[in-house]
């Protein structure tokens, strides 16, 4: 999903529309081979389309497309994700072994992170966000005891990630207006 982001945030105008197959294609082989340990392989891909869409796609024009999408990445191919600031933050507030916490938080990372209006924040803030909606759900903070947030997002925790709770009011905001929930 990022490739694919990032692939058409940059070249938006330069992508025809019959060629989105192809760099759909092109992209998800890219990832593969970036996630699995085996390289995928470009042909069972390929035989993976309607016969209509295989006539359209072929070996070579998923390598070329690869090369150009490498060279319009600067072949900068590193990214990330809300993901890895939301285990760091839980490791600094040391709620990394709080397993229903972990998992509601990465749930919520994995939602808001497809969602267009969280394309504005910074995948830190997004992180954030989900984590303290996490917290409130499973710790049932709501305004009477919603100090329990500064207890865990302590003085300590701001030194290392340069936020404060206020620092995450927009996105935490617009994150509770998607899901439907009620904030504090």
């Amino acid at each position: 999903m990022n490739i694919f982001d990032k692939v058409l945030s940059l070249a938006i105008n330069t992508i025809k529309k019959d060629d989105l197959l192809l760099y759909c294609v092109t992209i998800t082989l890219m990832a593969a081979k970036m996630e699995q340990p085996i390289s995928p392989s470009i042909q069972l891909m390929i035989n993976l389309l309607s016969r209509e869409e295989q006539a359209r796609i072929t070996k070579k024009a998923v390598i070329r497309c690869e090369e150009s999408i490498l060279f319009l990445l600067g072949f900068d191919l590193i990214f990330v994700s809300p993901l890895s600031f939301l285990e760091r933050y839980l490791r600094l507030a040391n709620l990394h072994l709080e397993r229903e916490l972990c998992e509601k938080a990465k749930s919520l990372c994995i939602f808001a992170r497809v969602k267009p209006q969280m394309l504005k924040y910074k995948h830190s803030l997004i992180a954030g966000a989900c984590l303290f909606i996490a917290m409130a759900y499973i710790y049932e903070i709501n305004e009477s005891n919603c100090n329990e947030f500064l207890t865990i997002w302590n003085n300590s925790v701001v030194a290392h990630t340069g936020y404060t709770l206020k620092d995450f009011d927009g996105c935490y905001t617009e994150l509770c207006e998607i899901l439907g929930i009620k904030q504090f």
